[in-house]
């Protein structure tokens, strides 16, 4: 391992104000440069419970259906806790999607639309989620992947917030075995897998959090994997020899006349392209080994440490991704569930076992939870707390909220793809393209892989429950804070 240079201001020096705190005045937030998006300012609650430890695993380019294939996690994380069903990404894109878990707002609030995420989110940093836990008591650590385009320049500045850091400096063009990190302040190129080093990271973090009369932690866990190009650890290679992409009703759709002129004129995909998706498939299905792996060494060493009882284990992505899916070979962004529709399986102390549940939540949720499980208040995010649904007696699906929103902004990935809102039920799709005058709405109890688009198919069917979800979708494209949820 060679060390290439010394980094920036660490997470451990002083911020100067107290940017973020629980209770902070506007002129402090203006001084703090929180311009952008709103800042949400969580505050104390007035009877804050036992603050547990908090492990987030955020990996990249996750979809649901994927993770379904790993038996491992389901034995470690979701027959140990709870899986949600319909967890909805605030925007299916990497940058914009981690700026919403670390802000607990839409991006049409915290402003982040695109990938150019670090320069994006920079000015926000003095008042997001590590700030107000770190305030809140925590110890901090991120261990993987910050947000598409860290560091902003050559440096290597570690944001405010965090104690520990172990960020990634490359995205795009790194692979497992080729990339950059950022280890509290020093730069440098491991030889080490990078799952492998993260899990390593982790549990050192762990080991060194948890003696007698420490405070609670905060641990986010970001691999690379499943992302292009999808290497796997070496021990892992082949082992998914063979295997595809799954042949669903979408995959490579026959008919996309019902479709918006977006993507109606996509081809089929030649044999070509559904031989590099299954390539692709199975090396995404190897890389993600290695993540078991680390959940499983995550697990021990909470248990080793005596912290597994007092522990919540968060376990998502920051967006899924086409692997054929209405002819798109890859990418995301569009609304379709490929993309915007992701795994939450979540374990801690309290929660049950085994339980499934189909309420509609979502990425804008998690810092609300955070917050909530902190002791404070997040009455100013556009998220709702997923506390009341981790409990043995969870609240009523009825009960629980009726919508959520997922947004669009102008694209091309590889295709353009159009700015657009789009609201999800639990039983339609609607999705609106303002300046194309297109839209689409899916049934998806009928049609869960969103073949059969009712605006052009049937259009006499769809208009009463398009006039139905258009003010709630107009509603929610301009909401903000209560309003959202």
């Amino acid at each position: 391992m060679r060390v290439a240079r010394a980094g920036g201001t660490g997470g451990r020096r002083g911020f100067g104000l107290l940017c973020g705190a629980a209770a902070v005045s506007a002129a402090t937030l203006s001084a703090c440069g929180g311009g952008g998006g709103t800042d949400p300012d969580p505050v104390p609650s007035a009877t804050p419970a036992a603050k547990p430890n908090i492990v987030l695993i955020i990996l990249d380019d996750l979809d649901a259906s994927t993770q379904a294939t790993m038996p491992r996690l389901k034995s470690l994380l979701a027959d140990q806790g709870v899986a949600f069903t319909n967890t909805m990404m605030a925007m299916p894109l990497c940058a914009p999607n981690r700026a919403t878990i670390f802000t607990g707002q839409y991006p049409h609030n915290h402003g982040v639309t695109d990938n150019a995420g670090a320069s994006r989110i920079q000015p926000l940093e003095s008042n997001l989620l590590p700030v107000w836990l770190k305030q809140a008591g925590y110890r901090t650590s991120l261990a993987g992947k910050y947000i598409n385009g860290y560091p902003d320049g050559a440096d290597a500045r570690i944001p405010p917030g965090w104690d520990d850091w172990h960020g990634v400096l490359e995205d795009r063009e790194a692979t497992s075995y080729s990339y950059w990190i950022n280890d509290n302040g020093v730069v440098s190129y491991p030889e080490t897998y990078q799952t492998d080093l993260l899990a390593q990271r982790a549990v050192d973090f762990i080991n060194q959090t948890s003696a007698a009369g420490s405070p609670p932690f905060f641990l986010l866990v970001g691999p690379g994997a499943p992302h292009t190009p999808a290497d796997p650890a070496e021990r892992h290679f082949g082992a998914y020899a063979g295997y595809g992409a799954p042949r669903t009703e979408n995959f490579n759709e026959e008919d996309m006349g019902d479709k918006p002129r977006w993507i109606r004129g996509l081809r089929s995909l030649t044999e070509q392209q559904i031989y590099d998706i299954d390539k692709l498939y199975s090396r995404r299905l190897e890389s993600l080994m290695a993540v078991e792996d680390m959940v499983d060494r995550i697990l021990q060493a909470l248990s080793a440490n005596g912290q597994l009882a007092k522990t919540w284990i968060f376990f998502t992505t920051d967006n899924g991704v086409f692997t054929g899916q209405h002819r798109m070979p890859g990418g995301k962004t569009a609304v379709y569930d490929a993309a915007s529709r992701v795994p939450l399986l979540v374990r801690g102390p309290g929660a049950p076992a085994g339980r499934v549940l189909p309420h509609l939540v979502g990425t804008v949720d998690l810092a609300a939870t955070f917050v909530d499980m902190a002791g404070l208040s997040g009455e100013t995010l556009d998220g709702k707390s997923l506390v009341p649904l981790l409990r043995s007696s969870p609240t009523p699906v009825d009960q629980w909220r009726k919508e959520t929103l997922v947004e669009g902004y102008l694209i091309r990935t590889p295709v353009l793809i159009p700015e657009y809102s789009s609201i999800r039920t639990d039983r339609y799709t609607f999705v609106d393209i303002p300046g194309w005058e297109d839209q689409e709405l899916y049934d998806l109890v009928a049609d869960p892989f969103q073949t059969r688009n009712l605006v052009r198919a049937d259009p006499a069917a769809a208009q009463p429950i398009v006039s139905s979800l258009q003010p709630r979708l107009d509603a929610l494209r301009r909401c903000r804070a209560a309003t959202c949820r």
